[in-house]
């Protein structure tokens, strides 16, 4: 390989650095932008606001998406670093690029502790939601049922048999019994 050949390899490997510098950055800052949103669904269950609610469930889908895209994005600029052989490799990790990149080994690391940090943050908050979310649907079943046997308790109930029967809840209306 001639000099004029290698630094065109060595060019190369840098611009590709830089576009998976840019994408991890990206992803870094898709990742903020979810979590902020997820913050935002939280604060709106908590304070019951619907209107407030569905604006930050749909924020957090949109935030979810461009999470994605960035992800998406992050693995095409992994799989276009091989400065070696200019191939696009599915199978390539910030571990094997270490051997193309050297010198950046430690930003290497870096980049993989703080996206596996900002993914188990993510995990955890969506959790946080999810159980949050859950836990709100079961306090409004259980309102709903004591707001039914309160205005039932108020009327009486008789089978077609004429005999007098316990509350009917709504919900059974269509139901055979």
């Amino acid at each position: 390989m001639t000099d004029n050949e290698n630094s065109i390899s060595v060019l190369s490997g840098t611009d590709e650095f830089e576009v998976l510098s840019e994408k991890v950055e990206a992803l870094k800052k898709a990742s903020n932008h979810l979590l902020n949103a997820m913050e935002d669904q939280i604060a709106a269950v908590i304070s019951s606001d619907s209107e407030t609610l569905i604006r930050t469930t749909e924020q957090n889908v949109t935030e979810q998406q461009n999470f994605f895209k960035a992800e998406q994005e992050l693995v095409k600029a992994l799989a276009g670093c091989n400065p070696d052989t200019g191939k696009k490799n599915k199978n390539i990790s910030f571990e094997l690029l270490k051997v193309y990149f050297p010198g950046k080994a430690y930003k290497l690391d870096t980049w993989k502790m703080e996206i596996s940090e900002a993914i188990d943050i993510l995990q955890a908050k969506q959790k946080q939601v999810v159980e949050l979310l859950e836990f709100a649907r079961s306090r409004n079943s259980d309102m709903m049922r004591s707001l039914y046997e309160l205005q039932n308790a108020k009327r009486t109930h008789y089978r077609n048999t004429g005999e007098k029967s316990g509350p009917v809840s709504g919900i059974a209306i269509n139901q055979e019994g």
